[in-house]
């Protein structure tokens, strides 16, 4: 484990360091076989769209502006996209992005947060890392006539 310093909090700074998965060349040079796809980092075999391709080499042209912040097109079309309000669609860099924002805007040390195991790593990351308390579940806990505490 790297050196900490005294400023890194003691529950952060204990924490294990996070797997990714191998990056594809790695995954070869390892196991000695082509993948198309690593699903389990949510990649896709058939790589991105050509639309998704096009749209952006039309919005590299303007990468040495900052964008807008608040994703308010993108926001505005999956607002009317779904029939909901542009205030109730949050935008993220991926799911452990979203996952920290609310942890970090929703929970307070000792609230509680279930999960299901085996499940995404960041879940329990996260709470490690907030004061939140894991309540992890497996795959045959059963929740019949469990009553979760409040508050």
């Amino acid at each position: 484990m790297a050196p900490t310093y005294d400023i890194i909090r003691p529950e952060v700074a204990g924490l294990p360091d996070y797997n990714a998965g191998l990056a594809l060349d790695r995954f070869r040079e390892v196991y000695g076989i082509d993948a198309r796809a690593k699903l389990d980092s949510n990649e896709s075999p058939l790589g991105p769209s050509p639309a998704a391709i096009a749209a952006m080499r039309d919005a590299a042209a303007g990468i040495g502006r900052y964008p807008d912040a608040t994703d308010s097109r993108l926001r505005q079309a999956i607002a009317e996209r779904s029939g909901t309000d542009p205030d109730c669609v949050i935008l993220g860099n991926g799911s452990e992005d979203l996952i920290g924002a609310i942890f970090r805007a929703v929970l307070r040390p000792s609230d509680r947060v279930v999960t299901l195991c085996p499940s995404f790593g960041l879940h329990c990351r996260s709470t490690a890392a907030t004061a939140v308390i894991a309540a992890p579940m497996s795959q045959t806990s059963s929740t019949r006539g469990h009553v979760w505490p409040s508050g």
